[in-house]
């Protein structure tokens, strides 16, 4: 039986279907029976009439059309299963300063700038931490916590981009670990001294009182960069740094997948890290002293970390809906061709300075003692505009569903946060100007502009990909593979045991996604058997040589 739904429309471009059987040397009995085709406007009846002519005529049909040697123009848009394309990057947003940082260091490390750009957002909240929180009105106010996700396949320069923008901040903790070093130094020779004088005490060889005096605390080791940590070892890290953390993750699937797996607690942990997001008050119970809870007052933790495309899906849907992987800001921009820059990026001791500036904000303290974010309110003219845009915002996603939806409803507080860092982070470049105490309309106009032209296509990106089923997500993968490796013939076992394809790690995956590749007009079975004997026969496949050409 020919495949009529197959060979009928693979027409030259602007032709029609007199093109299609000339250019395929339909026999004269087949081309009289299609006389009067004109008349069936529609796909279908073309189709039913074509099919029913050349089922009468059967015998007359081109040997070449039974074997089915004849090849026609594949589909390729099999091969982008990620309907839409990355958005491009407003650098203008970052300022002249820092959207040259941006670029020089993507082209020092050969990444794409979005992930720079994703990272500097992210570790610039960070650092500014509990210090500052940005205020619409008396009754709201939003921390400056950023969750950011980098995607992209193995070898795209994720880990250096963290990296490029991290080394901004290494300096200031190798200050800060110095310091410790030196401070826990002196108290481990009071602790000493502490302890003989109790002991004499205990013993009547001592008539000094002023040598038991009481021993002060031990030093609090200063943070800004916490790496892989249990639930339990970042809460005692917050209370010993009231200003707030940042969590690096080379794997961020492995992190939300494994929360609560070593507490036996994964309720309890989802909602310390959504707390973590939000900077609100947390108790935290500890296993060894648990009448003493671990209460802290301002719970703010940044999170940065990257993954691969295939477990963008995990991430996403891992859990339940409550919002914890809504959180992250992803971006997956288009792979990167290798660069390399020799030279340092010029403004590094700018930069380097600029983030120490961040680091040197303080939190107020009041009269009782405690410690405090200093609220930041928005300007006049930039309460205008938010309140404007945010009314308008939220009508335009109302028809959005499922996750996605719960990701864009979070713009309207995190338009003020990513204000706020924006605003802080020109701020940090100019050391003769002031600390500002507002924050801008233009910086509220650059958030809403990163969130609406940038980050809201990406995530419509990043979640449509979550969306596709597997085995058309998998077929994109090895369509994308024979199209870099230009192999002849497939074998389905080698696929998944000699191959490294995203996805494909298994029979099942393979025998899912070549059919539609078939039916795709890339490949076709070509059976035969190892040796020539008896026994199962090969699994391969005849790619399309018109995939190349």
């Amino acid at each position: 039986m020919i495949n009529t739904k197959k060979y009928v429309f693979d027409l030259p471009k602007g032709g029609d279907i007199v093109d299609f059987i000339q250019a395929n040397k339909m026999c004269p009995k087949v081309w009289n029976g299609l006389d009067g085709l004109s008349k069936y406007s529609k796909k279908n009846g073309v189709r039913k009439r074509l099919r029913k002519v050349i089922n009468d005529h059967a015998e007359d049909i081109p040997a070449e059309w039974e074997e089915n040697d004849v090849w026609l123009h594949p589909d390729m848009g099999i091969a982008t299963a990620e309907a839409h394309t990355p958005p491009s990057l407003p650098y203008h947003v970052f300022g002249d300063f820092w959207s040259e940082a941006v670029k020089w260091n993507a082209a020092a490390c050969s990444a794409p700038e979005d992930y720079i750009a994703l990272c500097l957002l992210v570790v610039a909240a960070g650092v500014i931490g509990n210090t500052r929180r940005g205020s619409p009105n008396e009754n709201w106010s939003e921390t400056t916590t950023l969750w950011g996700a980098i995607v992209g396949e193995p070898g795209a320069s994720k880990t250096q981009a963290m990296n490029a923008v991290l080394q901004y901040v290494y300096p200031i903790q190798r200050r800060y670990d110095q310091e410790y070093k030196e401070v826990l130094e002196v108290w481990k020779q009071e602790e000493a001294q502490y302890k003989q004088s109790l002991s004499n005490k205990k013993n009547g060889n001592d008539d000094d009182d002023e040598m038991c005096e009481e021993l002060p605390p031990k030093p609090i080791h200063k943070r800004l960069i916490v790496n892989d940590i249990t639930t339990e070892g970042a809460a005692l890290r917050m209370k010993q740094n009231p200003r707030g953390l940042t969590s690096v993750r080379d794997e961020l699937a492995g992190f939300i997948g494994g929360i609560g797996r070593y507490s036996g607690k994964p309720d309890s942990d989802r909602s310390f890290w959504l707390e973590a997001n939000n900077g609100g008050v947390y108790a935290v119970d500890r296993a060894s002293a648990p009448d003493e809870p671990t209460l802290i007052a301002h719970l703010s933790l940044s999170v940065l970390g990257g993954t691969q495309p295939d477990k963008l899906r995990s991430i996403l849907l891992s859990g339940d809906n409550d919002g914890l992987a809504a959180r992250f800001f992803m971006v997956w921009p288009q792979h990167k061709v290798f660069t390399y820059k020799k030279d340092r990026f010029e403004g590094h001791k700018q930069a380097l300075a600029g983030f120490d500036r961040l680091a040197g904000l303080e939190m107020l303290r009041t009269s009782d003692d405690t410690i405090s974010p200093l609220s930041v309110p928005l300007h006049p003219k930039a309460a205008k505009m938010f309140y404007k845009w945010v009314r308008k915002f939220e009508k335009s996603i109302v028809h959005r569903t499922g996750m996605l939806k719960g990701h864009l409803a979070k713009y309207r507080g995190m338009s003020v946060r990513i204000a706020l860092v924006l605003e802080l982070l020109w701020w940090s470049v100019k050391p003769k100007r002031e600390e500002p105490h507002k924050i801008s309309a233009k910086a509220i106009n650059a958030a809403i502009e990163l969130l609406e032209t940038y980050f809201m296509p990406m995530a419509i990106r990043c979640y449509a990909d979550a969306s596709i089923p597997p085995a058309q997500r998998n077929s994109a993968s090895l369509a994308r593979w024979i199209m870099k490796n230009k192999p002849s013939i497939v074998n389905a076992r080698n696929l998944y045991r000699h191959e490294d394809i995203d996805g494909l790690n298994n029979a099942a995956a393979v025998k899912e996604a070549i059919p539609l590749l078939v039916e795709a007009g890339w490949l076709r079975p070509k059976p035969s058997r190892e040796g020539g004997g008896y026994g199962r026969p090969r699994s391969d496949f005849e790619v399309n040589p018109r995939l190349f050409n």
